[in-house]
């Protein structure tokens, strides 16, 4: 038993207890910063205080979720609150923050309160009939479904604030003003517009 077990550990059980809750930790900190940083230089955004506030709260995450894991792997309940629910609300705060979008993130957090609510349906001890194989199966299905998520809509986000290229009314070329022209070739120098 590696959860809920005073017996002293195996040093292979030892091993695959630091990998298990140092390892996904570490690994879903890198997706969620990885996905964070390819919607800002979608958006071709500068790294501002939000993105500092992101990268904090990814430390503290993978400081606190091997805690959080051990003292609630039997309990369906406080595992989601603690390690589902309680980081997903803060990354929907921080979404909101970064992109200015409260439907982002109110999408965010409608996934964020599914996979809490599955973490505790799919776990055989949460309601004595689970639907599919163990409650550990949750430990990897939770990130697995949270991240993939929190990429699509981070996306949405930045796609939703890329600059758009604005209208120029003169040439690009030399300045000549395009106003009144019909011909999508520049008088002064010849150049071509391109719309």
């Amino acid at each position: 038993m590696l959860f809920g077990s005073s017996d002293p550990l195996s040093m292979v059980e030892a091993v695959f207890l630091a990998v298990v809750l140092y390892g996904a930790p570490l690994l879903c900190v890198g997706v969620y910063l990885f996905f964070s940083r390819t919607a800002r230089k979608q958006a071709k955004r500068k790294v501002g205080v939000p993105d500092h506030a992101n990268a904090l709260f990814a430390l503290l995450f993978f400081i606190a979720a091997p805690w959080a894991v051990i003292h609630t792997s039997h309990l369906p309940l406080k595992h989601a609150l603690l390690v589902v629910l309680l980081p997903g609300v803060i990354s929907c705060a921080i979404m909101a923050w970064q992109w200015e979008s409260a439907k982002h993130a109110v999408r965010l957090g409608f996934v964020t309160v599914l996979v809490a609510v599955m973490s505790i349906v799919l776990d055989p001890r949460a309601f004595g009939s689970p639907i599919i194989g163990t409650g550990q199966d949750m430990f990897f299905l939770e990130p697995v479904f949270w991240l993939l998520a929190y990429g699509f809509i981070a996306s949405q986000a930045a796609s939703s604030h890329t600059p758009r290229p604005a209208i120029t009314h003169s040439c690009v070329n030399c300045g000549y003003s395009r106003v009144g022209l019909q011909a999508n070739i520049c008088p002064e120098c010849g150049d071509a517009f391109f719309e």
